[in-house]
């Protein structure tokens, strides 16, 4: 690939990934809220692939659901990726 092609398709993408910052700020506040340490919040953005799966994890841990119904929630949200 050369530098020309490359910096095409980033001009094409940079704006989709600058929309992903704000989502991420917001879903690192939740998870801050719900009791995650930062370590965990990072390795959940690594691990986890829908962000959608990752607000429902937030709000599933702040209403001290279980444990086993936290995983069969998240294994639906994620199955539709």
């Amino acid at each position: 690939m050369s530098r020309k092609d490359w910096l095409a398709g980033f001009k094409k993408i940079v704006y989709v990934m600058l929309s992903y910052i704000p989502l991420g700020l917001a879903c690192g506040i939740a998870l801050d809220k719900a009791g995650f340490s930062p370590f965990s919040v990072m390795i959940m953005s690594l691990l986890v692939f829908a962000g959608a799966g990752q607000f429902m994890i937030a709000q599933l841990v702040s209403a001290a659901s279980s444990p086993v119904s936290i995983i069969v929630t998240i294994f639906f949200v994620n199955s539709r990726h």
